[in-house]
């Protein structure tokens, strides 16, 4: 394995997985990177074999014409992975992978799904401007002890109502990520050449856009991220997709006593 065939792979796909993922495996991780990028975030993973360490491989961040708001780039080589892109800090980009870690120990498709997915969902916080604070500070702190006092209990209030929204958007994006691993356990099945097996993940795809809608809903601002309708809904899209996973695995093992 070389550096060159990995760029010739990324000039082609934003997926280059050096034949270490099944195919249905890398039909999941490929449909994701594809939704991503019609949202205009652009992912480009690459697999690696387990004696390639991530870190070695940071010059494709260099070769490839990468543009950090728009772009991410995630090395993973089956025990440890690396990610830097869309102008997400460090340390949210190793929260989000080190999240992903249960799904890509079961699976390693659903897992790069789950990941991508995770990572996407903190570009809209990431890329929004911090709020202004010192414009209004300083007229407080010149009319006198009683605004002071109400300018920081303002403070407060908004701070709490920021961690407030910060931590429905983190049960909001959980459910959400939950949702996406199991529709990828769904899609990644064998068995792609059975009837019974194909409508069932056809199924899977109607509630995988039912998933994007009410994704699409909360980051365009047209629903709360903690309304808990929506959060019903989507855990009510986790069901579905285990009831499908369920009946592929009672159609697996039909094929198997055949």
């Amino acid at each position: 394995m070389n550096i060159e065939a990995v760029l010739s792979a990324l000039r082609t796909s934003q997926l280059a997985d050096n034949d270490l993922l099944t195919p249905a495996e890398r039909a999941a991780v490929q449909q994701t990177l594809t939704q991503l990028a019609q949202r205009g975030l652009r992912a480009y993973v690459v697999v690696l074999p387990q004696n390639e360490e991530p870190q070695t491989w940071r010059k494709l961040w260099e070769l490839i014409p990468i543009r950090e708001q728009r772009d991410l780039l995630l090395l993973f080589n089956g025990r440890r992975w690396e990610a830097r892109g869309w102008l997400l800090p460090p340390v949210t980009i190793s929260r989000e992978l080190q999240q992903a870690e249960t799904v890509v120990q079961r699976e390693r498709g659903a897992g790069l799904v789950a990941a991508v997915t995770a990572l996407a969902a903190q570009t809209s916080s990431a890329s929004r401007p911090s709020a202004r604070g010192g414009g209004s500070s300083l007229p407080l702190w010149l009319g006198g002890g009683s605004l002071v006092l109400l300018g920081t209990m303002g403070w407060l209030l908004l701070r709490r109502q920021r961690l407030q929204r910060q931590q429905q958007a983190r049960v909001f994006h959980e459910a959400r990520n939950e949702a996406e691993a199991a529709f990828a356990q769904v899609m990644l099945a064998d068995g792609i050449t059975d009837v019974t097996i194909r409508d069932l993940q056809l199924q899977a795809t109607t509630h995988k856009q039912h998933l994007d809608t009410l994704t699409a809903s909360v980051e365009q601002g047209q629903r709360p991220a903690s309304d808990p309708v929506l959060l019903g809904e989507l855990a009510q899209i986790v069901n579905q997709f285990a009831t499908l996973h369920s009946a592929i695995l009672r159609r697996q093992k039909e094929m198997r006593l055949c």
